[in-house]
């Protein structure tokens, strides 16, 4: 499995499917567009135990993809499970009480 084959598996892959793939040299790694597995998983994939497996995994969760779009800001927009977002939120220690720079 290639970085780019993993970054479409979190999609929509079972978290026995990314836990068994993942891999450092993959977990970080970055489409055309600047989106990481993270992002991709964030924006589609349901089960928050997937993004829990990348998180161990150590993936950068305040990366940024083209247009400074984090996996928090995929989750917020695609995503329709409000569990993803939360858990993002405690996994990132995003400081919400703060002004935008």
């Amino acid at each position: 499995m290639n970085a780019q084959e993993f970054l479409k598996m979190c999609y929509d892959g079972e978290p026995h499917e990314v836990e068994a793939a993942i891999n450092v040299m993959y977990v970080n790694a970055k489409d055309r567009f600047g989106r990481t597995a993270l992002m991709n998983a964030a924006a589609r994939n349901p089960n928050p135990e997937v993004i829990s497996i990348l998180i161990k995994g150590g993936t950068d969760i305040h990366a940024k993809a083209i247009g400074d779009t984090t996996a928090l800001t995929f989750a917020a927009w695609n995503n329709p499970s409000s569990e993803i977002i939360s858990l993002l939120l405690k996994m990132g220690e995003y400081d919400l009480t703060s002004s935008p720079p």
